[in-house]
């Protein structure tokens, strides 16, 4: 799926302009011989000055609009995708723009400011060629008559300041694109809702226009009414994919919920009556805030729960893409499992055959943990008495490999009986993974502290380890087993509002606390 942010934003002014020409054809048509005459040709003729209705009235009024349309198809269609290459990330959204091609953005500014400014000067021309009707008149100089000279001073600021604006727009909206889109089939329910977001603001402005081509003033109460709804059709949208999800285990009229409607309502009817308001905000606000409480509302509940299903059908393939996504480092870490387990229990019988009770100890230790990643892992949940096996059998083998000495301290607090709990596989692991792999140094002290405990149906569990500074050719620098941001990832969807999880970063140790209610 794929943000459509620039296909509506075309189709928004495709059909701008098509209705702005269709509305300017119509009335010119419309009008009869006394009113063309009054309102185009009359003073034309007072300056005894040759009138064509194509010279000095289609060509200025279509001309332009079209030279300004095409424009704007060459730098979506063409210079857009060539400034900003389909990379799916932010830095070559807008670093790759501003570090590597700066003078491309510059010159394709410049190019497009100094093309629809000298059109421009030319629509004002013609328009008013009656006006500059003078020996010695020219539209890039200042004649005698310095009164009706074109102010071109103007106009070029005027067009570099819109096509500026514009660009600083492109550029924030291709680093949102580039910025949601990096995080792949993971933020499907993202993109459906800025895709209807989008779409919605494409018939929203359409109509916008529509009303402006018809005549009707901009601060007039019909158009303020029309924008001030904005502010309702937003509180729908943050209703149905934010207020409802959030409190689907709340009941709709408890006193927690109708608490936060009341508030959320209220905070959209002020911009709603700011602009509304009509000269009496103080009753406009009580019937803007009951109008979003009482209509408003109910009409976001009714599309939730329309679409509820939908929204989590897609919040359920999020989570299941990021299990995948989890599942897959864990597996192509591993070098063909299979025959890593028929090697091992080969070894494990060569070790009982030699008396290396310890050493067939360990290769037990290390099947149990294969076996696990391979087996436990598929599941969606486990009971967390084999989470902790795991992690126990994984610290076994740290120890291992680490020699006696004072200077390295591990404490570990595991409980060996738990409550019938269950938790999501392998989100503790890659917290000890890191502790070992960044907090053991074997030239300095170092120490590492696990501790898990629970109560009431939660768990607590903290990690503490030391830090010391990476060598030159420490090849484990830059890796971190599956990863922090991956563990975030897997907690905000499996466990939402139902985790804390704490990092610290103090003088030379780091912790790590987790809490989950199960």
């Amino acid at each position: 799926m794929k943000i459509r942010w620039k296909e509506h934003e075309l189709i928004i002014v495709t059909t701008s302009c098509i209705m702005l020409l269709v509305v300017f054809l119509v009335r010119l048509v419309n009008l009869n011989a006394h009113e063309f005459e009054a309102t185009y040709s009359n003073v034309f003729k007072e300056s005894h000055v040759p009138f064509s209705l194509s010279r000095n009235v289609l060509l200025p009024g279509i001309g332009l609009s079209l030279l300004c349309y095409l424009c704007y198809l060459f730098f979506n269609l063409v210079i857009t995708p060539w400034l900003w290459p389909k990379k799916n990330n932010v830095s070559s959204a807008i670093g790759g723009l501003w570090l590597k091609r700066p003078y491309i953005l510059l010159l394709t500014l410049a190019s497009l400011t100094l093309v629809i400014a000298v059109a421009t000067c030319f629509a004002v021309y013609l328009k008013d060629e009656w006006l500059y009707s003078y020996p010695g008149f020219s539209i890039f100089f200042v004649g005698h008559n310095s009164q009706a000279s074109i102010n071109l001073a103007g106009i070029f600021t005027g067009v570099l300041l819109c096509t500026t604006a514009y660009f600083v727009y492109a550029v924030i909206r291709e680093a949102v694109i580039a910025k949601i889109e990096s995080r792949g089939d993971k933020s499907v329910f993202l993109i459906l809702i800025f895709n209807q977001v989008t779409g919605f603001l494409n018939i929203y402005i359409i109509f916008i226009f529509g009303q402006l081509a018809l005549g009707i003033p901009p601060a007039g109460p019909v158009m303020r009414l029309y924008i001030a709804l904005l502010f309702s059709v937003a509180l729908i949208f943050i209703e149905i994919y934010r207020f409802f999800p959030a409190n689907q285990n709340h009941k709709i009229l408890s006193r927690k919920v109708l608490g936060k409607l009341l508030l959320l309502t209220f905070l959209m009817a002020i911009p709603f009556t700011l602009i509304v308001g009509f000269g009496r905000p103080v009753p406009f606000l009580v019937l803007a805030w009951a109008f979003h409480f009482l209509v408003v509302t109910p009409l976001a509940w009714f599309f939730y729960r329309q679409q509820k299903d939908k929204i989590l059908a897609i919040r359920g393939i999020e989570k299941a893409l990021v299990k995948s996504n989890a599942d897959l480092q864990f597996l192509r870490s591993q070098v063909n499992p299979h025959f890593l387990f028929n090697a091992l229990n080969t070894i494990f019988a060569t070790a009982l055959r030699e008396n290396a009770e310890a050493t067939a100890e360990s290769i037990q230790v290390l099947g149990d943990m294969m076996r696990f990643m391979l087996h436990e892992n598929n599941k969606d949940i486990i009971p967390l008495q084999r989470e902790i096996e795991y992690l126990q059998n994984f610290i076994a083998l740290q120890k291992l490999r680490l020699p006696a000495s004072e200077q390295i301290i591990i404490e570990v607090n595991l409980p060996d009986e738990l409550p019938n709990l269950q938790i999501a596989p392998m989100l503790l692991v890659p917290f000890v993974e890191n502790a070992f792999k960044h907090g053991i140094s074997l030239n300095e002290k170092s120490w590492v502290k696990i501790r898990l405990t629970n109560g009431s149906g939660s768990m607590h569990f903290e990690v503490t380890n030391s830090m010391h500074a990476h060598t030159e050719n420490d090849t484990e620098a830059d890796k971190s087993g599956i990863g922090l941001a991956n563990v975030r990832e897997r907690l905000a969807l499996i466990y939402p509002k139902k985790h804390t999880l704490t990092v610290n970063q103090a003088n030379n140790e780091f912790s790590v606390q987790l809490t989950i209610d199960l």
